[in-house]
C-alpha cells in the first residue's frame, strides 16, 4: 500500500489512521469485523478505539503485524515532513 500524506494539522493524521487501516483491510479481502475478532475486541470497541483523537501503539502495533504492513511509517513521514518544513507538532 503506498499512500502518500500532505501535511497536516496535528490530530489529522489520526484521524486518517482507521481509513488507512480500512482501505488496507479491503485490500487483503478482511473486514473490520475480522479485525476486531483478531485483536479479541468486539466490533463496537475498535469503532470506539478509532474514534479517538489518539490511537494506542501497542493496538497499532498489533493492527501492523495481523496486515503485515508498518502503520508507524506514516507518522514517520508525517514527523519527517513536519521538521523538515519547522512546522510545529
Amino acid at each position: 500500500m503506498d499512500v502518500k500524506l500532505e501535511y497536516m494539522k496535528p490530530g489529522e493524521i489520526e484521524a486518517r489512521s482507521f481509513e488507512i487501516i480500512r482501505q488496507e483491510l479491503e485490500n487483503q479481502g478482511r473486514s473490520v469485523t475480522w479485525l476486531a475478532k483478531q485483536l479479541n475486541f468486539s466490533r463496537s470497541n475498535l469503532y470506539k478505539i478509532f474514534d479517538k483523537s489518539t490511537l494506542d501503539t501497542a493496538v497499532l502495533m498489533q493492527i501492523s503485524q495481523l496486515l503485515k504492513v508498518d502503520f508507524f511509517q506514516y507518522y514517520t513521514d508525517e514527523l519527517e515532513m513536519r521538521i523538515t518544513k519547522g512546522c510545529e507538532l
